[in-house]
């Protein structure tokens, strides 16, 4: 049986396949695969994003200017080293604890001797979130736990508890926090996030 093809019908089919390859696609080199991932903004219909082509230090040194190093004098942790009591001086014996400031939270910690011998120690446990608007420190309790005045007993913090203390800055490195105006704790920074 004798088949007979058109010239035209075999000229058109020449034109489409023509540079086609006859085989199965091979699979991208691993150098070209890198490069999409490295610069998906070039990748076919988008394009060029500036940013992009900014050299490795430069690059760098844009992104510090973006993202300052934060100026929150709070951040880091701080060590309780006395605290101011009227009507308790030379009662109370020397206090510890710490506070540990992050962005968002404080964890505070302390253990006061107790104020008279033989009597139960003053402790405090809590993780608070905050805000600093000026001198005013602005927390909301997490979870919290101290000591009560009744011997033996605990007390629980009701979650979402507001406070605001009084801060002072003493120096670079030391932090008043007041309870009212003459009370206050009196912290050393430790360490800085």
């Amino acid at each position: 049986m004798e088949t007979r093809h058109s010239i035209p019908a075999l000229l058109i089919l020449a034109f489409l396949f023509q540079g086609k390859p006859t085989t199965q696609p091979q699979k991208p080199r691993r150098e070209e695969t890198k490069k999409e991932v490295k610069n998906p903004s070039r990748q076919k219909g988008s394009s060029p994003n500036p940013t992009n082509q900014v050299p490795g230090n430069e690059r760098a040194k844009d992104l510090i200017q973006r993202f300052p190093k934060p100026t929150n004098p709070l951040l880091g942790l701080w060590r309780l080293r006395k605290q101011v009591i009227p009507g308790t001086t030379g009662v109370r014996r020397r206090p510890s604890g710490y506070l540990l400031f992050t962005r968002t939270h404080v964890s505070m910690h302390l253990v006061r001797p107790a104020l008279v011998p033989g009597g139960p120690i003053d402790f405090q446990s809590s993780i608070r979130t905050y805000s600093l608007q000026g001198i005013a420190l602005n927390t909301v309790s997490l979870m919290g736990v101290r000591n009560s005045q009744t011997p033996g007993k605990i007390v629980f913090e009701a979650r979402g508890l507001r406070e605001t203390r009084r801060i002072a800055f003493m120096g670079p490195t030391v932090l008043r926090i007041y309870q009212t105006p003459t009370s206050y704790m009196e912290l050393i920074k430790e360490a800085g996030l």
